[in-house]
């Protein structure tokens, strides 16, 4: 039985799954570390242990400090450690070392790059991932861009990220069992009556509102298409800028802000009613959310400016990428595509067909239970 350490910022809800399945592969005995990190609530485990640890880390800078990655890695405490491959982590070159002295093998696990990559920090963090035996990245391009860096080292694996796809059908059932029309889910969700005959295209975002993701860039949007609605679900330190925005546009009536809804049973409704999901930077494991629930994702066309999930979009074909940071190209994308009914059809039923298809849960646990052995083998070999 591997002793399978795992170190973690948090617990959040989107990750349960992903730890419980890993915790039920032969083989593993798995306990979850995990600190505490502003605007990303822990949650109960289930299926796994789960031991909550001391975060030194000094507010506001964002340098993560946890003296227990630096105990974990022992042979009398792990046999793999996995720990966030982030250059914020303080301690997690020692534990590298340390580690390596004592027989543990190690699994570093993230992005592989930075939004705000430039050489020298690139050369950094890579030099910092070779320490480890194996190395998980969420997306093909980028396992294959280090691959091509650094073909010597062969412990690069693919863990793509993902939610909770049966929670999500659970609850697609359970509202399409409710039998509400769209007008009557609008009005139910406390929105008010929609307008018009023909009523404009809806947007829908879904976020923290702390961070800045070009929320104002739908906003304007908003204002440049006729009829359209957008619905804002989060809640955050951002809110109240937003709000302002929306006033100074004047699409106050037509910019709805529902708050904080994260259950999946509070989002059926509202990606029921949305005929686009608009995130327009800053993108991540959202789109495959949206993608899960059958809707089109729109996008700003600066790919760097998004985490690795972006790359499940497929242009005009689940989903529309606009010129990055023009509120413009945005009302035009969508007023475009809300002018084909039968092409947006076709792009909402290629969302959630791919993402089932190539974001099930077995195949990131897969990915990780993959790097887990390997480094394993690799330690045993030494």
């Amino acid at each position: 039985m591997l002793r399978v350490n795992l170190v973690y910022q948090a617990l959040p809800e989107y990750r349960v799954p992903v730890w419980r399945a890993l915790a039920q592969r032969p083989g593993i005995d798995l306990t979850v570390y995990h600190g505490s990190t502003p605007g990303l609530p822990s949650v109960k485990a289930e299926g796994f242990r789960a031991v909550p640890i001391a975060d030194l880390s000094p507010a506001p800078l964002r340098v993560m400090i946890y003296p227990t990655l630096l105990g974990l890695a022992s042979r009398s405490k792990s046999d793999v450690l996995v720990a966030p491959w982030t250059l914020r982590s303080a301690m997690l070159t020692p534990a590298l070392i340390r580690a390596r002295l004592t027989g543990v093998g190690t699994v570093l696990w993230g992005h592989g790059y930075s939004k705000q990559e430039h050489p020298r920090k690139l050369r950094w963090r890579e030099r910092q991932g070779q320490r480890a035996d194996a190395l998980v990245f969420y997306d093909d391009g980028t396992a294959d861009g280090f691959r091509r860096r650094h073909p010597r080292y062969d412990g690069a694996f693919v863990a793509g990220n993902t939610i909770d796809l049966d929670a999500v059908e659970d609850a697609r059932a359970r509202h399409a069992a409710a039998g509400a029309s769209a007008a009557a889910t609008w009005q139910d969700l406390g929105l008010g009556e929609r307008k018009g005959e023909q009523p404009g295209p809806i947007a829908l975002h879904v976020s923290r509102l702390s961070d800045d993701n070009g929320v104002e860039l739908l906003i304007e949007a908003t204002a440049r298409v006729r009829g359209m609605a957008s619905v804002i679900v989060g809640a955050g330190s951002r809110e109240p800028q937003l709000r302002a925005f929306a006033e100074i546009a004047g699409v106050r009536d037509r910019v709805h802000f529902v708050g904080d809804r994260y259950g999946e049973d509070d989002l059926a409704p509202l990606f029921d009613v949305a005929d686009f999901f608009v995130y327009p930077k800053n993108v991540g494991l959202s789109l495959i959310h949206a993608l899960a629930y059958g809707v089109p994702v729109l996008t700003g066309d600066d790919l760097a400016s998004h985490n690795p999930e972006v790359h499940a979009l497929e242009d005009g074909v689940n989903g529309a990428l606009f010129r990055h940071g023009d509120a413009g190209a945005l009302a035009e994308k969508i007023q475009t595509l809300f002018d084909a009914p039968d092409a947006l059809a076709d792009m909402a039923r290629a969302a959630r067909e791919g993402v089932h298809r190539d974001f099930p849960m077995d195949r990131m646990v897969d990915g990780l239970e993959q790097a887990i052995r390997f480094a394993a083998d690799r330690q045993a070999a030494r």
